[in-house]
């Protein structure tokens, strides 16, 4: 139960930082957190578990912080992490982005470098191995912030 409790307490605090408005308006969340909570309360393993779980599922659904101006997405399998997106421009030259991915707990895993084509398009491949959790990989373009969040099984 005490791994159960620190993975909550990481997971929870890791919506709210990067979750934003979406962790805050989203009912759903409120009602898998009781649920963990009354999980915890009653000593049930496997309920705690299993709300971790969705909980898990609903960060990766619900969280990321869309704009049209820089749509993004971050998928990993086979100890790749793909990051594709665009950003939408008036002129048209090559600039500097920057990502950032955090891991479940808070903490700053990877800080990426790149450029988008002259079009905006780009796309960066991390051929990196990472621990078991939920990631948010960071995308910040001028004064705009987007994210997108991948699960690590």
């Amino acid at each position: 139960m005490v791994d159960l409790a620190r993975e909550f307490e990481e997971l929870e605090s890791f919506a709210q930082k990067f979750g934003g408005d979406n962790f805050d308006n989203n009912p759903r969340f409120a009602s898998v957190i009781n649920e963990i909570k009354a999980g915890f309360e009653d000593k049930n393993a496997e309920n705690v578990g299993n709300n971790l779980d969705e909980l898990r599922i609903i960060i990766e659904r619900y969280l990321p912080i869309r704009n049209p101006t820089a749509p993004i997405e971050a998928t990993y399998a086979g100890n790749e992490l793909v990051i594709t997106g665009r950003v939408l421009k008036v002129v048209q030259f090559s600039e500097d982005m920057f990502i950032d991915i955090y891991n479940q707990r808070g903490e700053l895993v990877k800080e990426i470098a790149l450029k988008d084509d002259p079009t905006g398009l780009f796309n960066e491949v991390v051929p990196q191995p990472f621990e078991n959790g939920v990631y948010v990989v960071q995308l910040q373009y001028h004064d705009l912030i987007v994210t997108d969040f991948f699960k690590v099984p």
